[in-house]
């Protein structure tokens, strides 16, 4: 050995165990990311989420959300053995998807199963057997605008705590007057 390397494996050793660390810091890094990517979509709950339905009376209850904060809904009579709303309707009410080989999960409190319905190339998300979608008008973040539109065959209602697809629409208490409007987005 000379004077100037007294320990020459113990540089070789040392970057050896440095790369297995960031190895292993990486695996953990990829193993997180895939699982987070298996739950690409997870139904929340919005706790004092602003519902409004056709006649301007607006209620605060718990309401299914995406990720990004959007009310999710079903239309009323429909299911993946009878679909309703296709065409020009899904340019309005866009279905609730995930990605392939992912699985949606929801917030405790949200009553029914959910599912994955294969249409055409979207997995659309179901619950209780109801396709689910966001409404296009709804601009704001826990705000649902779409409650009781009837159109495409039957009517939509928002997911709450207290109803999903699987149980009727509770009925709607005003929490101010208001004066019934029969305008409707988009004009239908």
């Amino acid at each position: 050995m000379s004077p100037s390397r007294p320990f020459p494996r113990v540089g070789l050793h040392r970057r050896l165990v440095i790369t297995a660390v960031l190895a292993a810091a990486a695996l953990v890094v990829i193993v997180v990311v895939a699982f987070a990517a298996a739950k690409a979509l997870t139904l929340q709950i919005a706790a004092a989420g602003r519902v409004v339905n056709t006649s301007g009376a607006s209620t605060s209850e718990p309401l299914a959300v995406t990720g990004s904060g959007r009310a999710v809904y079903f239309l009323s009579g429909e299911s993946p053995r009878h679909p309703k709303c296709t065409a020009s309707c899904l340019q309005i009410w866009l279905p609730v998807t995930v990605p392939a080989g992912t699985a949606p999960s929801k917030a405790s409190g949200l009553h029914g199963a959910l599912g994955v319905w294969h249409r055409g190339k979207l997995r659309q998300v179901t619950l209780a057997g109801r396709p689910l979608y966001t409404f296009a008008a709804d601009h704001r973040a826990h705000v649902a605008t779409g409650e009781g539109i009837a159109s495409f065959g039957g009517t939509w209602h928002v997911i709450t705590t207290r109803r999903t697809g699987s149980r009727a629409p509770a009925p709607m208490t005003p929490t101010t007057s208001t004066t019934a409007t029969t305008s409707r987005p988009y004009g239908y």
